[in-house]
């Protein structure tokens, strides 16, 4: 299993970070597989531990956030169902988005 962090994926312009212009959000979100998850009282607001539990790493969870159509920590809570995107299947939807917008600049945030 080979994980990338997604922010290697992301395209920015002058303003910061836009969905609209960031085909990464859409490579996420066309991801088929997934499995489902329930949101324990530890992971409540932390996108960065059910990342970890379930890929291994935190470097993930930004994209738990899209791929589950959240946009604020504060929105998971104890008890909540999430999709957890198939990471192979992520990765490589994510490649194929990163190399046909080559000719926009990419950087690591």
């Amino acid at each position: 299993l080979m994980l990338f962090d997604q922010r290697e994926f992301v395209r920015v312009d002058e303003y910061g970070l836009d969905p609209l212009l960031d085909e990464s959000y859409a490579a996420i979100e066309g991801v088929e597989s997934y499995v489902s998850y329930t949101v324990n009282a530890m992971e409540q607001f932390n996108p960065g531990l059910i990342s970890f539990n379930a890929y291994k790493t935190i470097k993930w969870w930004r994209a738990i956030m899209v791929y589950n159509g959240l946009d604020d920590i504060w929105e998971i809570t104890q008890g909540m169902k999430l999709k957890i995107p198939n990471v192979n299947e992520m990765t490589t939807r994510l490649q194929r988005a990163k190399v046909t917008g080559a000719e926009s600049s990419v950087v690591t945030i």
